[in-house]
């Protein structure tokens, strides 16, 4: 990139309502897509007035941005920026299968949820690791590692090895 900015000229009757014509309104603002030569700028290409720049801006407020090795993630490469998935692990076949029946089921009562579901990771050999997790920049040639945005509880699970 240059850092020149190109100007086109087209007729006013060419002009759509939702382009950004005046160079004014680009002032301070900062983009939400990659802007090639050319490109028509429109009030979507840009993220809200008073938005942090760099990658900083795509995190949504809530979510921390944690960066993933690519290939610690199958299926990564086939996202793309913005996409929102879960990361699951497997558990390792070593670990025994859960009993068919806990000791609460066995007397006529519900096994509390944190049972239940360490039960059905056991049966299934799945575990979710993060939950809406949001892909802020892929993995590729020239970057070994993603950055994600999740949830503060799901930064913890993700980072452990």
């Amino acid at each position: 990139m240059t850092g020149k900015l190109n100007l086109y000229y087209f007729p006013p009757d060419r002009v759509e309502s939702q382009w950004l014509a005046d160079f004014t309104q680009l002032v301070g603002r900062v983009v939400a897509e990659d802007v090639e030569p050319g490109m028509i700028l429109t009030e979507r290409s840009l993220l809200p007035v008073g938005a942090r720049p760099g990658l900083a801006a795509a995190i949504p407020e809530g979510l921390h941005g944690i960066e993933v090795a690519g290939d610690r993630v199958q299926g990564l490469q086939e996202l793309s920026r913005g996409e929102v998935f879960d990361i699951w692990a497997t558990i390792p076949e070593t670990m025994a299968p859960p009993p068919p029946l806990d000791l609460a089921t066995l007397y006529g009562g519900k096994s509390q949820p944190a049972v239940e579901a360490i039960h059905e990771q056991l049966r299934t050999g799945l575990r979710r690791v993060a939950e809406g997790t949001l892909l802020i920049r892929a993995a590729n040639s020239s970057e070994s590692t993603a950055i994600v945005a999740v949830s503060p509880n799901d930064v913890v699970p993700l980072t452990q090895r």
